[in-house]
């Protein structure tokens, strides 16, 4: 974030509403305004434990991708790849 000069003002956990792959609408996570707000689904559909750690960090690339492509678009997909490439570093 800071090699972007990314600012997230709020980071919230969303409740876990829906069936992940089951429901018609049912997301991960949203990043509202460009990083006004990220928020990230943590548990599980049945509030009995957590999402693994890899998905949690996947879905945050995701919306951090979206400080710069609000859209799900070739260049939205490239820099969530790089984002993703860059965090691996970091493991």
């Amino acid at each position: 974030m800071n090699k972007n000069k990314w600012r997230v003002g709020i980071m919230t956990e969303m409740a876990p509403v829906g069936y992940v792959g089951v429901s018609p609408k049912c997301i991960l996570g949203f990043n509202k305004n460009m990083g006004e707000e990220i928020s990230l689904r943590l548990r599980t559909d049945d509030l009995k434990g957590f999402w693994k750690y890899e998905s949690i960090k996947k879905t945050l690339i995701h919306e951090l991708a979206h400080m710069v492509h609000s859209e799900h678009d070739a260049n939205f997909f490239a820099l969530n790849k790089q984002l993703n490439e860059e965090a691996a570093l970091l493991d």
